[in-house]
């Protein structure tokens, strides 16, 4: 077995092929570049908003236990506190 050194006269050599992908890299980086902080963006909205509601939520169950249910009347729960009293 021996040694052929590669053909200089075919093809690009190395440093023409990296500085075209770093190139090709930052312009497609660029193009790209408002989809991805338009992504960002939503996300960020979605979750201060999931964030809102759960708070918002949170409130409300906590205003809620002193309320009656809404299948007792009120002459039911007047009666219920006339029979408390008697007691």
């Amino acid at each position: 077995m021996y040694y052929i050194p590669p053909d200089k006269s075919s093809g690009w050599s190395r440093p023409y092929i990296f500085i075209a992908g770093v190139v090709t890299g930052i312009v497609l980086g660029w193009v790209f570049q408002g989809v991805i902080v338009t992504l960002v963006r939503i996300g960020i909205v979605l979750i201060v908003v999931a964030a809102v509601l759960y708070a918002y939520n949170l409130w409300r169950s906590s205003k809620q236990p002193g309320r009656p249910p809404d299948d007792i009347t009120d002459a039911d729960w007047r009666d219920l506190n006339s029979r408390q009293r008697r007691s």
